[in-house]
C-alpha cells in the first residue's frame, strides 16, 4: 500500500496510460479489433513483458531479453489485429 504514494507508482501509472492510449489510437485508426477488450489487453502486454523480465534478472539469463519480448509483442498484435 506504501508503493501507491512514490514516485515509482506515478511513472508506473503513467506508463500504463501512455500503453493504454496507444492500444486505443490503433482501434481508432482500424489497426486493433474493435472487441478487443482495451485494459484486458493492456494488463496482457504488460504482465508478459513483466514476466519476462523478472524470470530474465533471476535466472541470470544470458539470452537476448529484446529477442523475447519482440516475440511476446508479435504473439499479442496477432491475436488483436484486422
Amino acid at each position: 500500500k506504501k508503493f501507491i504514494n512514490t514516485e515509482g507508482y506515478k511513472l508506473v501509472k503513467q506508463y500504463t496510460g501512455i500503453v493504454l492510449r496507444l492500444i486505443e489510437e490503433g482501434k481508432a485508426e482500424g489497426c486493433i479489433r474493435q472487441d478487443v477488450n482495451s485494459y484486458i489487453f493492456r494488463s496482457l502486454l504488460l504482465g508478459a513483458l513483466e514476466h519476462i523480465s523478472i524470470r530474465w534478472l533471476l535466472q541470470n539469463n544470458s539470452e537476448s531479453l529484446v529477442a523475447c519480448a519482440d516475440e511476446i509483442t508479435d504473439l499479442l498484435i496477432q491475436s488483436v489485429k484486422y
